[in-house]
């Protein structure tokens, strides 16, 4: 089918960029990654931009835009017509949103003005990530919705005090959350959600490395397709 044949094209095009990398690359220095494969291993064989292109194209190829998801070809036009009246800088959030730890909800009286200092680390869109930065909370902007969402740990820790659940109206992190939505043309539903709750999926879901690909594509998690993405370029362009 037509969308098949995008899938193989966008995944070709990203072999022959792995190849024009590689060829700047000495073969000792030449590694494939693995399942659990590190940030800084992604970027010691794309860069730090082509690990982030890697991680936009592995989105692309799991989302509604190629037919993942979507049972009818009406599902699929309104897909496109969506995502095309979206900016560049909305549109990178559909493919692979954007994931932060929570340092703090700024509860008042913290003085206006100050919400930056809430956020903590940017994280890659896996729970390997998230156990590797434990976080009392977690913030995913994945366009459509920004979702605050509070892990098992905290739950289980009973922070109450330093974050309660739900958070207050007037604390910083609410006022940065509101403020991301007001920014953004296609207003994004706004959740926020514990770890085993109706409401999780809307969290679990933006875990963009640990969905699957097509069966038409190997059905490849996100480490084993960056493997063979360079292990393809290592073969040479007619791979």
């Amino acid at each position: 089918s037509g969308l098949e044949e995008s899938r193989l094209l966008l995944r070709d095009w990203l072999v022959r960029l792995a190849l024009s990398v590689a060829k700047h690359i000495p073969n000792h220095q030449f590694r494939l990654p693995s399942a659990e494969s590190s940030p800084s291993d992604l970027a010691a064989l794309f860069g730090d931009s082509g690990a982030m292109i890697a991680q936009y194209v592995f989105g692309m190829l799991c989302s509604p835009l190629f037919g993942q998801g979507v049972a009818e070809s009406d599902q699929l036009t309104v897909a496109e017509v969506q995502l095309s009246s979206l900016l560049p800088t909305e549109l990178r959030k559909v493919f692979y949103p954007d994931l932060v730890t929570v340092a703090s909800l700024g509860l008042p009286p913290t003085p206006a003005g100050r919400s930056a200092a809430c956020w903590g680390t940017l994280l890659r869109l896996s729970r390997q990530a998230m156990a590797s930065h434990a976080s009392r909370a977690l913030l995913l902007d994945t366009q459509a919705s920004i979702c605050l969402y509070y892990p098992w740990e905290t739950i289980a820790q009973d922070h109450a005090g330093e974050f309660p659940f739900p958070p207050p109206d007037d604390c910083l992190v609410m006022a940065a959350v509101r403020e991301r939505g007001t920014a953004s043309r296609r207003v994004p539903q706004i959740v926020v959600c514990r770890a085993g709750t109706p409401e999780a999926p809307y969290f679990e879901e933006g875990l963009v490395e640990d969905r699957m690909l097509p069966d038409s594509l190997g059905a490849l998690g996100f480490g084993d397709f960056c493997s063979a993405i360079v292990a393809a370029a290592a073969e040479g362009p007619g791979s």
